[in-house]
């Protein structure tokens, strides 16, 4: 392949990928990273796996086949399109368990065609000279790393200002570049290349989705054989007919399903066809409830925004992050508890901020605003949060586990579990 098919760009990541690996294999210490490697290789060896790998690649490698027959294809991009496969549509088919959320494709098409995608295209358009792209490259990763790693910390700000003025460098020098060699250009090419995202994208997401509802399938067969088998080749075939009536190719149905064991497994022990389609309506019909219920929760959570005053089982009208802050408390409440029994008998101050990423502050705020104290002995604790409407809700202990007391009121406790006598031993109504 000619060397001027590929870009300074590419050809400086070349070289830092293949410098990563000399310290790898040089450096003793880091060698044991060739094992994890390949071991992650093993896993993409699986048939299963490879199956998937090669129907989707081979489907990739048909798309560019047909696109190199159309007026809208440029030699020259054939690198582009390879590395696409290997990294974006890599990323696309790893996402295949995404597949049954709301919004799915909605997000993927937004990042070939939103504001981030037109600046990374904008960025590629045309490159600096091999020096300064390999002098670029380990100072963006290591603020891309720096970023990172001060989420949801006091120092996100400072490392978030630095990393976009790193960037709106980037792109004012890359304007600079354009100017100066704008009619060396091929626009021609530009175009194509800013169009190969979008249309290898709009390809990849069909196969994507089918090869989705494939494994569905062989993971749902599996779970009803468990059941179905002892009952003989018959109940199987008819346990396996009835999901593929049942949900046909809905990858959203055929994601959740996998949830109800009970459902699968009287799926495959029904003694005839319609018995089995019966479990299986019987289960759509209480998803279409549960997924009701919580549309009127996302619109009552509207309608009552500001809204003083309480329902009729006395729970405030205003729960704009009721849910949210309740759950993240509760957590914190359990890790306490472990903490004091393995760690020396004592409840300690630095628990919140060990869970720094924790998914039960992920639906919160990034500065969520739980607050926490602890008793100079280490035997009483509390944390509290207040949420949009006002309202505080605050979970702490005195004394070893399973000791708990809850708190919900309108002003912040004012003493530890034990001390004072607003805590209670039962959460609130507004804690369910």
């Amino acid at each position: 392949m000619p060397l001027d098919l590929f870009t300074t760009r590419e050809i400086a990541s070349a070289f830092w990928l293949a410098a990563l690996a000399a310290i790898v294999v040089a450096v003793p210490r880091l060698r044991p990273l060739v094992g994890g490697v390949a071991r992650a290789l093993l896993i993409l060896l699986q048939p299963w796996v490879a199956l998937l790998l090669g129907l989707f690649f081979g489907w990739l490698a048909f798309a560019i086949w047909i696109a190199s027959h159309v007026p809208l294809w440029n030699s020259r991009l054939l690198v582009e399109a390879v590395l696409w496969a290997a990294v974006q549509g890599f990323a696309l088919l790893a996402s295949i368990g995404e597949m049954g959320e709301p919004g799915f494709f909605r997000r993927q098409l937004g990042r070939v065609v939103g504001i981030t995608a037109f600046l990374l295209f904008y960025l590629h358009i045309i490159t600096f000279p091999l020096v300064v792209e390999i002098a670029l490259q380990p100072l963006s990763a290591l603020l891309g790393v720096m970023a990172l790693a001060a989420r949801r910390t006091e120092n996100e700000t400072w490392t978030s200002r630095l990393l976009a003025a790193f960037g709106f460098l980037l792109i004012v020098a890359t304007a600079a570049n354009l100017a100066t060699n704008f009619g060396q250009i091929d626009w021609a090419r530009v175009g194509f290349s800013w169009l190969l995202p979008l249309w290898l994208t709009v390809m990849a997401i069909p196969a994507v989705y089918l090869l989705n509802v494939i494994d569905q399938y062989r993971v749902l067969f599996r779970l009803a054989d468990m059941d179905a088998r002892p009952r003989g080749w018959r109940a199987r075939i008819r346990a396996r007919l009835a999901l593929l009536l049942g949900y046909g190719v809905n990858a959203r149905e055929l994601a959740v399903v996998r949830r109800y064991l009970g459902t699968i497994g009287r799926v495959a022990i029904a003694p005839n066809l319609s018995a089995a389609l019966a479990e299986i309506a019987d289960l759509r019909a209480m998803r279409r409830a549960e997924t009701d219920a919580e549309r009127q929760r996302v619109e009552d959570l509207k309608t009552y925004s500001g809204v003083k005053g309480t329902d009729e089982e006395g729970r405030q009208l205003d729960r704009r992050e009721f849910e949210e802050t309740t759950g993240a408390l509760n957590t914190l409440a359990v890790r306490q508890m472990g903490w004091y029994r393995n760690r020396g008998g004592r409840y300690r101050r630095e628990v919140l901020e060990l869970m720094g990423h924790h998914h039960a502050l992920e639906r919160l705020p990034a500065h969520h605003g739980i607050k926490m104290r602890v008793r100079r002995d280490g035997q009483a604790w509390y944390a509290w949060r207040r949420t949009p409407s006002g309202w505080v809700f605050a979970i702490g202990a005195h004394g070893p586990p399973p000791a708990q007391s809850h708190y919900d009121g309108p002003t912040l406790p004012k003493g530890y579990p034990g001390e004072w006598p607003g805590w209670k031993d039962v959460p609130g109504a507004n804690w369910l």
